[in-house]
């Protein structure tokens, strides 16, 4: 999907890249002489939720902790949005180092009619089941009914045959449309088996159609590092990704062992599944979720990745080349992980498993619209990706969703979590 895809949103909405308040302290010296004291700003979204799952809508920034690398960073702001309206609560000025007071950033203005929203739907076809087209097409109108409103700005990609291309807009009605458009395009048990010979590098059709969903997405979000007044969703329909699925049916399908080192064919035995002694596909598929995720966390965009098949008992009788189901459960399981990961690590949630999607799809509605922007302050550190840990001062029945990193850019501007 073309960047342009987004031109509507960026005319409107975008800023330009704000740089975060630089505290210019003047020499005792040379009255006239200022200088940097290194500190920067970010700031991140946050959910906290009581142990029954209600949101916390009455905290104030001294409730919140923030660890960066497991230090403690000091609160500077915060700002409730409730309903996708933003308020106004800050925290007072703060005193850093050398006795330097910093006044608490101008809070960010409502996006109006557009309830400070803008959701991203992928509808990922080529990772879907072509068997699962009429139940992706009923999830994404599950989808529709109960995450977009009157006023929402929306887009929608697919990343194959569909071919579905909405570019950025408040129009319900297109909805309708997408939703008929949907054809699944991705592989079943069988079609993995009888198809690509084993080979313990992967399968590369299954690398191309993750790689071209994740470039995809890159593209998407980082175009929206622009768009500085709006919350950015990115809702993921797809099937997940295993690059190297049913490796043991594969080498009994061609009657042959797969390409694998002398350590993995020692371990190898057609009666289960390949251990993954040596595969460079699984440290492939991870690398390929971290740049994505990288690129989210610098746009503040958060994944909610959705698996159309569902809750998943077992294997169906239609797929007659599995040996038994543990092979089938270990594919179930690495294709939903795949999707965890990148819920998680850019501060989002993945629903697999479920096949109640009004609920799933009104859940993710509530966490988008009611959450806080918290602000702050950066340490001192070389490392540009870093771990971000936030609490609740003295309550630990309370969960607070975020995301897990965020990356400093190495030139020193800053890039908001």
């Amino acid at each position: 999907m073309s960047l342009m895809v987004f031109g509507a949103v960026l005319g409107a909405q975008a800023q330009p890249q704000e740089r975060q308040p630089t505290i210019q302290p003047a020499d005792p010296e040379t009255p006239a002489a200022m200088f940097r004291s290194g500190i920067t700003l970010m700031t991140t979204v946050v959910i906290p939720r009581d142990r029954n799952g209600a949101f916390l809508a009455n905290l104030t920034a001294e409730d919140f902790l923030v660890f960066e690398d497991d230090r403690l960073r000091q609160v500077v702001s915060l700002v409730p949005v409730l309903a996708g309206r933003a308020g106004n609560q800050l925290a007072p000025p703060v005193q850093l180092r050398g006795g330097i007071v910093l006044p608490p950033p101008a809070a960010p203005r409502a996006a109006g009619s557009a309830g400070g929203r803008l959701v991203v739907i992928l509808v990922d076809d080529l990772n879907i089941d072509k068997g699962l087209t009429l139940r992706t097409r009923q999830v994404f109108e599950q989808l529709a009914r109960n995450v977009i409103h009157e006023g929402d700005l929306f887009g929608v990609v697919s990343t194959g045959p569909s071919s579905i291309a909405i570019d950025v807009t408040a129009d319900r009605s297109l909805l309708e449309a997408a939703a008929a458009r949907i054809t699944g395009d991705g592989f079943n048990p069988n079609d993995l088996i009888e198809n690509f010979p084993p080979d313990t590098q992967g399968v590369p059709e299954l690398m191309v159609r993750a790689r071209l969903a994740f470039d995809t997405m890159r593209n998407i979000v980082r175009s929206l590092e622009q768009v500085q007044q709006l919350r950015k969703v990115v809702i993921y329909l797809s099937g997940g990704y295993d690059f190297n699925p049913f490796l043991a049916e594969r080498a009994g399908y061609f009657r042959r062992a797969p390409s694998i080192s002398p350590i993995g064919a020692a371990a190898f035995r057609p009666d289960r599944s390949f251990p993954s002694l040596g595969d460079a596909s699984h440290s492939e598929l991870a690398r390929e979720i971290l740049e994505l995720a990288t690129a989210a966390n610098r746009a503040n965009a958060s994944f909610y990745t959705v698996d159309p098949r569902g809750l998943v008992a077992g294997p169906e009788a239609a797929h007659y080349r599995l040996n038994d189901s543990r092979s089938f459960n270990h594919w179930i399981f690495a294709t939903q992980n795949s999707l965890r990961s990148i819920a998680e690590q850019t501060g989002g949630r993945a629903f697999v498993n479920r096949n109640d999607f009004d609920d799933v799809f009104r859940e993710i509605d509530a966490e988008t619209s009611d959450y806080y922007i918290l602000g702050f302050t950066v340490g001192d550190s070389d490392s540009t990706l870093r771990r971000l840990r936030v609490e609740v001062r003295d309550r630990d029945d309370v969960h607070v969703q975020h995301r897990s990193h965020y990356t400093l850019s190495g030139n020193g501007e800053n890039r908001r979590p």
